[in-house]
């Protein structure tokens, strides 16, 4: 081969390598928050981060809904937060999409209508499993409860799976706008080594968690939130996603994806990683003797005890 025919051939060469950096996808990724609100716009930034260095070869933009939201056919967008999961799915049911920071019922409340197969989520709903070890850790002998809200009665069946599957006794009821806090709660935390708060509409959350904390505390119950916010009310412990944790999430979807794994995820999937929170003066006051996050954490990041699918 001659010089010249060397010299073009890697040329060649080069050219098809900065093809396949700019995503031999030949696309464009998207981030859409649903506002300018610190816990979305951290998660976005490091998403941002992560795909300057491990693609830097791919653009990258960033838009908040309020502001309106552009979009090619062929961008991959990654949706951050309910709201502008929906405004994508309903204006763009075809684009690539990789929902964050939403939950199962709002997923798939979203889906009819939908190519699903080009749409993914990773859900902020934690597995039964987790809250229930977690329960365990902070009261090792007793039977456990939960109370489940309007949103919540979907998630009652796999909270009563997870606690068969571990043997549990799990004691609970439903609650509505209409309940009577204080009949509802009082003889569920009467006998209950540990309560469970279980995540329901933001509104219902914030009246039910006095109730919850308040009978807790003067009945010497630990209650287990599901947000740092709960656990600085006075929770003893809290279970949830952390910006870092969905960022890492992200990450390791986004790593897959250019890796070409493509089929499979396209889907909805649990949340691998998480963040546990203690009120440790809490729990001094109620008498738990508690490890630290750390041992719980590794202790309850254990696999799952049987399939997500099942």
């Amino acid at each position: 081969m001659t010089a010249l025919g060397r010299c073009l051939r890697k040329w060649a060469s080069l050219l098809c390598g900065l093809c396949l950096c700019h995503g031999a996808l030949g696309e464009d990724i998207v981030l859409v928050l649903s506002e300018k609100e610190s816990y979305y716009e951290e998660v976005a930034e490091g998403i941002v981060d992560y795909l300057r260095r491990a693609q830097p070869g791919v653009e990258v933009r960033t838009q908040v809904l309020t502001d309106g939201v552009a979009v090619a056919a062929d961008d991959l967008v990654i949706t951050i937060g309910s709201a502008a999961s929906a405004r994508v799915m309903a204006h763009h049911p075809q684009v690539k999409q990789l929902s964050l920071l939403i939950t199962r019922q709002a997923w798939r409340g979203m889906l009819p209508g939908a190519t699903t197969a080009t749409k993914a989520a990773v859900l902020m709903d934690q597995p039964a499993e987790r809250y229930l070890r977690l329960a365990r850790l902070l009261a090792p002998r007793g039977s456990l409860s939960a109370v489940f809200g309007p949103a919540a009665q979907d998630l009652r069946d796999s909270f009563l799976h997870a606690a068969h599957q571990l043997d549990e006794t799990l004691r609970h009821a439903a609650i509505d706008r209409d309940s009577n806090p204080m009949h509802v709660l009082n003889p569920l935390l009467e006998n209950s080594a540990a309560f469970i708060a279980v995540p329901d509409q933001a509104e219902f959350n914030r009246s039910i968690a006095r109730w919850v904390l308040r009978l807790g505390f003067r009945k010497r119950v630990p209650v287990i939130g599901f947000s740092r916010s709960y656990v600085e009310a006075g929770a003893a412990a809290a279970l949830f996603s952390a910006p870092r944790d969905v960022e890492h999430e992200a990450i390791d979807w986004l790593t897959d994806y250019f890796d070409g794994a493509k089929a499979a995820l396209w889907a909805e999937h649990a949340p691998r990683h998480f963040t546990v929170a203690l009120n440790h003066s809490v729990a001094r006051s109620l008498g738990l003797e508690l490890l630290d996050e750390e041992e719980i954490h590794r202790r309850i990041a254990a696999p799952l005890a049987w399939s997500e699918s099942e």
